[in-house]
């Protein structure tokens, strides 16, 4: 079962890439763009309930049929608005962004301390409410633990 608000901590135990040192795996499992990736294929089993399917603005599929989607929390906090707003040039159009939010989950995973990965899942309806920017800001980690 999947508690929203509630932080689930997971250590990736073992990683490797080619002759990639430790170090520089470590670091570059700390930025979004690389660990998103990793994460969204391995999220289902922690939680065996979901589904990736990589789908049109969702990465996951609840059996009971609720869209989930993944957002990597690095030490310049998070973007949840939906990717085609986030970037040099886009603008973020408040309302599409919410009216996409409000019926999902979204599952923020903090790779700031890669192997350690923490995560949260919270409602589109929580980060509309509390985090209307679209982003979340690198020090309220621990704002997202709470309702």
């Amino acid at each position: 079962m999947i508690d929203l608000n509630t932080e689930y901590t997971y250590t990736i135990d073992s990683y490797s890439f080619g002759g990639l040192s430790d170090e520089i795996l470590r670091k570059l499992f700390t930025k979004g763009t690389v660990a998103s990736h990793f994460l969204e294929e391995h999220l289902n089993i922690w939680f065996p309930e979901l589904k990736f399917v990589n789908g049109d603005g969702f990465d996951h599929l609840h059996r009971d049929g609720t869209l989930y989607e993944m957002k990597c929390f690095t030490r310049s906090g998070a973007k949840w608005a939906p990717s085609n707003m986030v970037g040099k040039g886009r603008k973020i159009d408040k309302e599409k962004m919410y009216d996409n939010a409000r019926d999902k989950i979204y599952v923020i995973a903090n790779v700031t301390e890669f192997p350690i990965i923490r995560l949260v899942f919270k409602s589109g309806i929580n980060l509309i409410t509390k985090h209307s920017s679209g982003s979340i800001g690198k020090s309220r980690w621990l704002d997202l633990n709470s309702g």
